[in-house]
C-alpha cells in the first residue's frame, strides 16, 4: 500500500479491517482471477438478455435497467483493469 491510499483504507475499514485486508495480500492473484470470472459471467448474462429482448417489445424501464447495468459493468471492468495494473506494477514484491 502506498502512503496516499493507506489513510483511505483505514478510514473506510477501520484499523482492524485494514489489518485484515493486509492479510489477503497473498491471495491477490486468486481474487483478481475470481473477479474477472464474475465480470465475464455478468457481461455474458447482460448480452444474453439483450438478445432475448431483441425479439420481443421492451419497456423503457427495462431498457434503462439494461443500460444502467452495462454502465456499472464497464465501470467495474475499468476498476478491475486498474487493480490488475497496480498489482503487476507494485504487488509482485514480497
Amino acid at each position: 500500500m502506498g502512503p496516499a491510499t493507506s489513510p483511505l483504507i483505514v478510514a473506510a475499514f477501520g484499523a482492524s479491517g485494514a489489518a485484515w485486508l493486509a492479510g489477503l495480500k497473498p491471495y491477490a492473484p486468486y481474487l483478481l482471477v475470481g473477479a474477472l470470472a464474475a465480470l465475464v459471467c455478468a457481461f455474458r448474462s447482460v448480452r444474453r438478455e439483450r438478445r432475448a429482448c431483441a425479439s420481443q417489445p421492451v419497456s423503457k424501464l427495462r431498457l434503462l435497467a439494461t443500460r444502467l447495468s452495462l454502465v456499472v459493468l464497464w465501470t467495474s471492468a475499468v476498476m478491475w483493469l486498474g487493480a490488475e495494473v497496480a498489482y503487476l506494477l507494485f504487488g509482485i514484491r514480497r
